[in-house]
């Protein structure tokens, strides 16, 4: 996906935000046949960084946030359910994902929802481990999703945190997680909403 730099950046910035954008935006989408219905099911690695206010990175993932936004409304035809994850690295906020969800750019039935999702305690969310790091442990992965889907569970996976007779029922070494990357996948069960 190709998108030209229409973004607030001045100067310098705008022109590395340009040139970054030339190189396009890391995405991919797949139309699945689930069951009654079809789902357009779409993966992000949105811009990482920029950790400041006026950050090009943060102008780069609006951008991205936009485009792809754009790109899943052109496509969303007759499929049942949208599904949109992956990193969004949103260390400035949540505005790409809000983005991606369409609110208050997209009539109600075509907004995305967030889901929630906590670790095994119930009560962290962070999917990113930035210890040792300069950004701070937070949710910067997440799964949207279109109201055709009901979020059953959503769990943020890390071996690091489960119990030790879980990990051994399972076969897992606690540092797995640590050790493939500094991201938690988030696991989601969804079942179809009666009213599709």
């Amino acid at each position: 996906m190709r998108q030209t730099a229409g973004s607030t950046a001045s100067g310098a910035c705008a022109k590395c935000l340009a040139q970054n954008l030339d190189l396009g935006i890391p995405t991919a989408a797949a139309d699945i046949q689930m069951g009654p219905g079809t789902l357009m099911v779409v993966g992000v690695d949105l811009q990482c960084c920029g950790n400041s206010a006026g950050a090009w990175e943060e102008d780069r993932r609006r951008v991205e946030a936009k485009a792809i936004r754009s790109a899943v409304d052109a496509h969303w035809q007759q499929q049942a359910a949208v599904i949109v994850s992956g990193d969004f690295n949103n260390v400035q906020g949540m505005v790409p994902i809000d983005l991606i969800n369409g609110v208050g750019t997209a009539p109600a039935h075509r907004q995305l929802a967030r889901a929630e999702a906590f670790h095994v305690d119930g009560k962290t969310d962070w999917t990113w481990d930035g210890r040792g790091t300069e950004f701070p442990s937070r949710a910067m992965d997440h799964v949207l999703h279109s109201a055709a889907l009901e979020v059953l569970n959503a769990t943020v996976f890390d071996t690091e945190l489960l119990d030790a007779e879980t990990r051994a029922k399972l076969g897992l070494d606690a540092e797995l997680s640590k050790q493939c990357s500094d991201h938690r996948p988030i696991l989601v069960d969804f079942r179809w909403r009666d009213s599709r």
